[in-house]
């Protein structure tokens, strides 16, 4: 299923240091907002997951967005893959989720 996004209105960026990178996904337009992940990987593994942007033109989204994302990030350091599983009541944001924090993981070479 995709996220209902228009688009995907940025690409991913990547920044490389000795032992870490930092690579933020792209920018993932839903009916109701932007959902923007940024990951950072160290020593090959994920170490942080971070929502930079989740869809907030309503209370109702930006607070069923703003929980989903810690479900997200939770399961993103523990399976150390976008290959997650969807928050019940927040469709949309999970699949934007997934398709920025891809992105990000994509643009910084990890599989």
């Amino acid at each position: 299923m995709k996220a209902n996004a228009s688009s995907a209105t940025t690409t991913a960026t990547v920044v490389r240091s000795a032992n870490k990178i930092v690579a933020t996904g792209p920018q993932v337009v839903l009916a109701h907002g932007v959902v923007q992940v940024q990951v950072t990987i160290t020593g090959g593994r994920i170490t942080n997951c971070v929502a930079l942007s989740v869809p907030h033109d309503n209370p109702h989204s930006f607070g069923g967005s703003s929980a989903a994302v810690l479900k997200l990030r939770t399961e993103v350091l523990t399976k150390q893959s976008a290959a997650i599983n969807v928050v019940s009541g927040a469709t949309y944001t999970s699949h934007g989720y997934m398709t920025s924090l891809q992105g990000a993981l994509d643009a910084a070479g990890i599989k």
